[in-house]
C-alpha cells in the first residue's frame, strides 16, 4: 500500500481525473479488505535486508528506492512479515542505476 500511497501523493500535485479514479480504486481496495493481518512465525531470528530501486523513474530524474526489513531462517525459506518497510523517492538525480541502487541501501 504505500507504494500505492506514494505514487498518489506524486501524481496529486497535478488534480487530474486519472488521479482521482486511482484514489478511489485504492480506497475501495481498503474498504474491501479491512481485517488486513500481519503474521509473524517462529524462527532463527536472523535479520535479512533486500532493498531495490528503479533509475529515473519518478518527475525531474529522479530514481525510487524501496526495501524491507524481516525475520527469516538461515536456508531463507521462511518469510515472516516485514518488520520495516520504505518505498521513498531519492530527492538526488543518479547518475547511474547502481548508484541508485546503493543509495537505496544506504537509505534502508
Amino acid at each position: 500500500m504505500q507504494h500505492a500511497m506514494n505514487e498518489l501523493c506524486i501524481s496529486a500535485t497535478k488534480g487530474t481525473q486519472e488521479t482521482q479514479d486511482a484514489l478511489e480504486y485504492f480506497l475501495n481496495y481498503c474498504a474491501t479488505n479491512p481485517e488486513a493481518q500481519i503474521i509473524y512465525r517462529s524462527s532463527e531470528m536472523i535479520l535479512t535486508v533486500g532493498s531495490d530501486a528503479a533509475y529515473q523513474v519518478a518527475p525531474k530524474s529522479r530514481s525510487r528506492a524501496s526495501g524491507y526489513n524481516y525475520l527469516g531462517n538461515l536456508d531463507g525459506k521462511l518469510f515472516n512479515e516485514a518488520i520495516f518497510i520504505l518505498v521513498k523517492i531519492i530527492k538526488s538525480v543518479m547518475q547511474l542505476a547502481a548508484e541508485a541502487k546503493c543509495g537505496g541501501l544506504y537509505i534502508i
